[in-house]
């Protein structure tokens, strides 16, 4: 089965082996993964003297083919220098620049690694767990944190290159501070050059048009200017993606549409009935961070002139519907059931865009005993459906 939410939204290096427990790099003693991303892996950290909670971003090359350590080879060095240097309240500091010392673990013996500061969470992990349709707590707060950071970036000729939530940390006393520079590039003028790599959510979509040549793919200030603006929009709705489509994939070629002057910017409007939204969940869009990777799609997919109807579920949030390769004047509709007998209590639709060929539905509650359908309506008329889950 396939999940609305595959696993493309990065353009991935591959991911090295982990430190244990209790390894000790110098003065460090590393803990529990905090995240992965990109060519590096982030431990939870303390400086064995005293304690002082730290985290140690270690950047192996031992495991990497020759093209990738070459190109790492390129990003660790940016990495070091800029986040050695950066000096800036909304910047995550680096306290040392260290090397793993790890003969039993060829991958990772001579591996970089950076000392830095520790955060409380993620803008990721309070966008994770905020409600849609509202701004997160201290929203204004944390935008100008984020802003005041990349300004003070592009002041000193840096591009960060990977603007998003999971990059944001917080910390006690309302802080903000960007992290993760293992794509920041230093300017050459107008530009720089990085090798093609990013989060496709929050990518500009110029990126995707551009040749990529001997020196990597161009990025500009702009770069970060429009995944601050994506990054803003998620911030004042709890999560929610500015463009349409149910994969990071799908919500790039909105975006890439929608550059080219030929879709609208948001979900288009849904039609509801019945009691639709008596439920919880009902009303939000399956993109919101809250069931991030959690549907997947029950039954075989439907057919009718040419299009493509799939229904996914959820155990988390609930179901909803999805068209594909769809015409104007097309609809995905999910009914829901709060019997379980099939009868149609509520429903809401979604219908397609111009410049779009896709469209999927807001969640039905069909949890505790509901059940829903998933149809496919063109022109007032249903064509498919699918059965009741």
């Amino acid at each position: 089965m396939t999940t609305p939410e595959e696993q493309d939204d990065e353009l991935r290096a591959p991911r090295p082996p982990g430190l244990p427990e209790g390894f000790r790099i110098e003065d460090w003693e590393v803990g529990a993964v905090i995240g992965s991303g990109g060519w590096g892996t982030v431990y939870e950290a303390r400086t064995v003297a005293d304690g002082t909670p730290v985290a140690v971003k270690v950047l192996p090359t031992g495991a990497l083919g020759p093209g990738q350590r070459a190109a790492l080879g390129e990003l660790v060095p940016r990495e070091v220098r800029f986040s050695s240097g950066a000096d800036h309240p909304h910047l995550v500091r680096t306290h040392a620049v260290c090397t793993v010392e790890a003969p039993e673990l060829p991958a990772l013996d001579g591996a970089v690694a950076l000392v830095m500061d520790r955060a409380e969470a993620s803008l990721k992990d309070v966008l994770d767990a905020a409600g849609t349709g509202g701004p997160i707590a201290d929203a204004d707060r944390v935008l100008r944190g984020v802003a005041a950071g990349l300004a003070h970036m592009h002041d000193a000729g840096w591009v960060h290159g990977d603007l998003k939530p999971a990059n944001v940390l917080l910390g006690p006393g309302g802080r903000v501070r960007l992290a993760d520079f293992g794509l920041a590039a230093e300017l050459d003028g107008t530009h720089a050059h990085l090798p093609p790599l990013g989060t496709l959510d929050h990518l500009p979509p110029e990126w995707w048009s551009q040749r990529t040549g001997t020196q990597g793919a161009v990025v500009r200030p702009t770069a970060d200017i429009w995944a601050f603006g994506v990054l803003a929009h998620q911030v004042l709705t709890g999560g929610l993606h500015p463009f349409p489509g149910a994969t990071a994939r799908a919500r790039s070629l909105a975006a890439q549409t929608y550059a080219r002057g030929a879709a609208p910017s948001a979900q288009a409007q849904p039609f509801l009935g019945g009691n639709y939204g008596l439920y919880g969940m009902e009303g939000q869009y399956p993109t919101t961070s809250f069931c991030s990777g959690t549907f997947r799609q029950i039954g075989a997919t439907k057919y009718a002139e040419g299009m493509a109807l799939k229904y996914f579920y959820s155990d988390k949030c609930g179901s909803f519907a999805r068209i594909e390769n769809s015409r104007p004047g097309c609809a995905a509709v999910l009914q829901r059931s709060d019997n379980g007998a099939g009868r149609n209590d509520g429903w809401v639709s979604e219908t397609v865009d111009s410049g779009i060929d896709y469209a999927y539905t807001q969640i039905g509650n069909n949890l505790n005993g509901r059940v829903s359908r998933a149809l496919l309506a063109c022109d007032g008329h249903d064509l498919v459906n699918t059965g009741w889950y």
